[in-house]
């Protein structure tokens, strides 16, 4: 399975539970934030916008780094061994 399926599967697997539980918080803030109360409100509204925004980095953002990340680094790795086959191979050629 490649890295970008699996994390496509991870996505699916926990789209439900990690969704469900954010609505339900951001719901049950709701009173709070549109109660009125100064001390309440602002926390309510804070709270309920850094668990969409952190909703939306877990579901979209954190798969699609960690895919990138591993492609580089495949990259890389295939042409540091790409360089040291060739000197290898120079280095035979001339001894």
């Amino acid at each position: 399975m490649s890295v970008e399926d699996a994390c496509k599967d991870a996505v699916d697997k926990r789209f439900n539970a990690i969704i469900l539980s954010a609505v339900t918080t951001i719901m049950g803030l709701l009173p709070l934030a549109i109660g009125g109360s100064s001390l309440f409100a602002p926390m309510a509204v804070s709270l309920m916008s850094g668990l969409a925004v952190s909703t939306v980095l877990t579901m979209v953002v954190v798969p699609v780094v960690f895919n990138v990340t591993v492609n580089v680094q495949g990259t890389v790795k295939t042409r540091i061994l790409g360089e040291n086959r060739k000197k290898l191979k120079s280095a035979n050629q001339g001894a």
